[in-house]
């Protein structure tokens, strides 16, 4: 059975008459990499203040590493986060910044702090002040003080949104490394399902405050990956045909007459050869959307539903 860290019940938040998050109900397991998207405005941050403890008037509750809410400073020790815009001493270095609040959290062994700016790329510039960074250096610090006392729970918010394409592809390594090898749990949030499609395991749709949709990554793959859909009159002679003519195995027959092929280049070679091997062809379309279409599609259907 695999061990819960979060879980969220009913969790609501109002700003006067708006209403930022409603009636959340939220699971988190350990070792997920769990991805939270939504447009501006939906309730992410709102959601991840609350886990974090920077919010603490709310309706519903919540349980955090086997406690429940109202018992969560006990552990809140063992969790990171990186939540707003990254803010520290302007006339500290990023090296001053770190040991301040390692005194503050009890950390003695510096050598955490040479580790930290060495994983987030900021060990060549340990000495510059906080003041002359720029926004991907101070991003970066964000990250590094979210994570130097190896917690088992992450919450970040945007963690790669001033980061250059480069600075991505390392955070992105760098929280897959200690999901793997420390079995570290995230929750990312992000407005662009691309970005987290490469990094999450699970994905959570917010929108206007409410989860819409919960998806795993296998779930994902198989709503946006590209098929061939096939119409015919013998779905045993077409498989036989795309295996041994065409060297096509990557297929799903969903009854006596329509397949989905997959993996596939060349749709008229594939139709061409069928009919060849004397195969009648009812309809031959192509299926599977983009991940941002996918995302869209979700949004606009929670849209009807609500109008």
């Amino acid at each position: 059975m695999r061990d819960l860290v979060l879980r969220a019940n009913g969790l609501g938040k109002s700003y006067g008459k708006t209403r930022a998050l409603d009636d959340i109900d939220l699971t988190v397991y350990r070792g997920d990499i769990c991805g939270i998207i939504g447009r501006n405005g939906a309730g992410k941050t709102t959601m991840l203040k609350i886990f974090s403890g920077l919010i603490t008037e709310y309706d519903g509750s919540y349980e955090m590493l086997g406690v429940k809410d109202t018992e969560a400073g006990r552990v809140r020790f063992r969790t990171g986060s990186m939540i707003d815009t990254p803010t520290f001493f302007t006339e500290l270095t990023a090296y001053q910044n770190l040991k301040y609040f390692c005194i503050q959290k009890g950390i003695a062994d510096d050598l955490k702090i040479d580790y930290i700016l060495r994983v987030t790329g900021l060990s060549d510039d340990r000495d510059k002040k906080f003041k002359s960074m720029s926004m991907g250096m101070k991003q970066r610090l964000a990250i590094a003080f979210a994570l130097i006392d190896e917690p088992e729970l992450v919450f970040l918010d945007e963690p790669v949104n001033a980061l250059d394409p480069m600075g991505i592809s390392s955070m992105r390594e760098l929280f897959r490394q200690l999901n793997s090898e420390f079995e570290t749990t995230f929750v990312i949030s992000n407005h662009i399902l691309t970005e987290l499609y490469s990094l999450a395991n699970r994905f959570v749709i917010l929108d206007q405050g409410k989860i819409i949709k919960q998806v795993s990554k296998q779930e994902l793959k198989e709503q946006c990956k590209r098929g061939l859909y096939i119409r015919c009159d013998d779905v045993r002679k077409t498989t036989l045909v795309l295996e041994n003519e065409l060297d096509l195995h990557d297929y799903k027959i969903a009854d006596e007459n329509r397949l989905i092929i997959y993996r596939f280049s060349d749709t008229s070679e594939i139709v061409k050869t069928l009919v060849y091997k004397d195969v009648r062809i009812y309809g031959v379309q192509e299926t599977g959307i983009s991940l941002e279409d996918y995302y869209k599609s979700v949004l606009e259907e929670n849209s009807k539903n609500h109008v």
